[in-house]
């Protein structure tokens, strides 16, 4: 089955697969699949036409039939919104911090049960949560940056001054 779309592109998406990188937008409300390669002068917001092949439960861009039309007279373009190619790169950032602070959340955990979580021996009942979230958020930053090669900028709160901790030392020693 087939059909002829017009209308303007809604999103493009990019998504890796055990294929590689697969394509798609939504025009009318729609996803579309577009396979393997990645549309030319085609953006979001531009109005489009293509022939729509439906394979199963899923609707695809007919290979070759992607065009980029005027858009008609008094019809105006979506809002921006949705996914976008860009969207899909913050997915991925929002991916590898939520990754990293996991990472760390069981490392710390480990470290914590073989009796290796390196604590100063007395800390103050009210500063352990703050001394054990600094340290978690260290680690999260070194697996952060190991995946991505960036920084992870943690979010600024109130700095526990190891000094204020009762015996002297650093937990990163």
């Amino acid at each position: 089955m087939s059909n002829e779309i017009q209308g303007f592109i809604q999103f493009l998406d990019a998504r890796e697969t055990s294929f590689g990188t697969m394509y798609d937008i939504k025009v009318n409300g729609t996803k579309y699949g577009l396979g393997k390669f990645k549309p030319k002068g085609i953006a979001q917001g531009d109005y489009v036409s293509f022939t729509a092949e439906q394979k199963g439960k899923y609707w695809n861009v007919k290979s070759g039939s992607l065009s980029k039309l005027d858009k008609p007279a008094a019809v105006e373009a979506p809002k921006a919104g949705g996914n976008s190619y860009n969207s899909f790169d913050n997915r991925q950032t929002i991916i590898s911090k939520q990754a990293a602070l996991n990472t760390s959340l069981t490392f710390v955990k480990l470290l914590q049960d073989a009796g290796a979580l390196p604590l100063p021996a007395k800390v103050a009942k009210d500063k352990q949560a703050d001394l054990i979230e600094q340290i978690v958020m260290e680690y999260a930053g070194k697996f952060y940056h190991f995946s991505t090669g960036e920084t992870l900028e943690v979010p600024s709160g109130d700095a526990l001054d190891l000094a204020t901790v009762e015996e002297a030392g650093n937990w990163q020693e």
